[in-house]
């Protein structure tokens, strides 16, 4: 309810200072606002509240309009309340699903890497040049000693250091 309080604070301000500027460009932002977060008839009132307060007739009183857009206010805010809980959950579940198969594919990548690194096959610098961005499970330090092994043609350190981060993300 702070929101209510705050577009209720500014909008009785502005309309005593008589300043349909800040009026039309509050109602600008909150139109903007509203519609990023799908709530469309808030944004719609404001739009049309926004071009009132543009070019407002001599009798316009601003707090006239004041009932209707606290209650779209009202009614957009308790729908973001019941809304986030669900936000929350699906958000957790997509970084938990991507986490899960950005170690796989790391492991996937690193297994191949190790099989072409204990032949001595030099494919694998092609390998871990095309697939490098498969490697979002480790950190950027883990991922450039692996590219210095590589480039420095020390095989057995790069095939050492796949096992190691294949290990590791076995373990999460």
């Amino acid at each position: 309810m702070q929101a209510l309080v705050a577009v209720e604070g500014e909008f009785t301000q502005a309309t005593q200072a008589g300043d349909f500027k800040t009026l039309s460009a509050q109602m600008h932002t909150l139109k903007g606002t509203a519609a990023t977060l799908g709530a469309m008839p808030l944004s719609e009132h404001a739009a049309k509240l926004e071009q009132k307060f543009r070019n407002p007739p001599q009798n316009l009183v601003a707090l006239d309009e004041l009932p209707g857009l606290l209650a779209l206010v009202q009614s957009t805010t308790l729908a973001a309340r019941a809304a986030v809980p669900g936000l929350r959950a699906t958000a957790v579940a997509r970084v938990t699903a991507t986490s899960a198969g950005d170690r796989a594919q790391a492991r996937e990548l690193l297994q191949g890497l190790t099989e072409l690194l204990q032949v001595g096959d030099l494919s694998s610098l092609d390998l871990f040049a095309q697939q490098r961005d498969a490697l979002d499970a480790l950190s950027a330090d883990e991922v450039a000693e692996l590219h210095q092994a590589l480039q420095a043609l020390d095989l057995e350190l790069a095939r050492q250091l796949c096992e190691r981060h294949i290990a590791s993300l076995a373990d999460h």
